[in-house]
């Protein structure tokens, strides 16, 4: 009867070990490549006088975090300037970031008189 019982207890704890999830997260870093950008922006096109640079704030993340299992991560630090050192390596990129600063006081003589622009209509 022990026999059956401790079978029985095995095959049971191995159904349920059998049924656990393990979840495999890829982490695209849009964050650091929009922040890479915005190092080239900096350094590639000419500073607009005037006006203060803006950073951009992200989505606020919840403190509350409910997890059986630690979380591993592999992220790399300082991964906005790496991803920068190899993006101005590109030559086609720089010259694109050079042809956009050298357009860049017609568009705002034009943004100015009201010739282009955002807006809702």
């Amino acid at each position: 009867m022990k026999k059956k019982v401790s079978v029985a207890m095995a095959i049971f704890l191995l159904a349920i070990v059998s049924c656990m999830v393990v979840n495999v997260n890829v982490y695209f870093p849009a964050k650091d490549v929009k922040d890479a950008y915005g190092i080239l922006e900096q350094e590639l096109l000419p500073s607009e006088q005037g006006k203060p640079n803006e950073k951009p704030e992200g989505k606020p993340q919840s403190a509350i975090k409910f997890e059986l299992a630690t979380s591993a991560h592999a992220e790399e630090p300082d991964l906005a300037k790496k991803i920068a050192e190899i993006v101005r390596k590109m030559p086609d990129v720089v010259n694109a970031y050079k042809n956009i600063g050298a357009r860049l006081g017609d568009l705002d003589k034009m943004r100015e008189s009201g010739a282009v622009g955002e807006g809702r209509d």
